[in-house]
């Protein structure tokens, strides 16, 4: 269940990026569970743009609100096994949207930040279906990374 503040977020990149790509959010009616070729799922990411032509997955969106880091690496690794079934021949994109909660409240939350984006550099070291570097920042800087 999203919050407000997931919830703002999620309505912010809609707006952004329906031009381009189909938006898939987890609150949407679309859903965003992954891997789609098998019955099970295990993984459902915030957001999902799907390019409008092939339709295949060119981001997975991760918005992090809460302060345990170590979700991070659960998701890239939950990311990288579903790509690797669902799209082994284009890797999309995986990137972490750190709520402004952490990344307003000064040094302590540049801190936090960094402890974030430390998780995801250590979790690059075993994925294998999603395209490197993992991006681990502030929604403004996330956008700007959009293609």
């Amino acid at each position: 269940m999203s919050g407000p503040i997931e919830t703002e977020i999620i309505l912010r990149i809609t707006k952004c990026f329906s031009d381009k790509y189909t938006v898939l959010t987890s609150s949407g009616k679309q859903e965003t569970d992954l891997p789609r070729k098998t019955k099970q799922r295990l993984y459902r990411p915030d957001i999902i743009l799907r390019d409008k032509k092939s339709d295949s997955i060119k981001y997975i969106i991760e918005i992090e609100t809460d302060p345990v880091r170590k979700s991070i690496v659960g998701a890239c690794i939950l990311a990288d096994y579903c790509m690797g079934i669902d799209q082994p021949e284009e890797k999309p994109k995986l990137l972490f949207i750190i709520g402004n909660k952490f990344t307003e409240s000064g040094r302590k939350g540049l801190r936090q930040l960094l402890h974030f984006q430390r998780r995801g550099e250590v979790a690059e070291k075993y994925v294998r279906n999603i395209q490197l570097p993992i991006c681990v920042d502030t929604e403004e800087e996330i956008v700007s990374r959009i293609e």
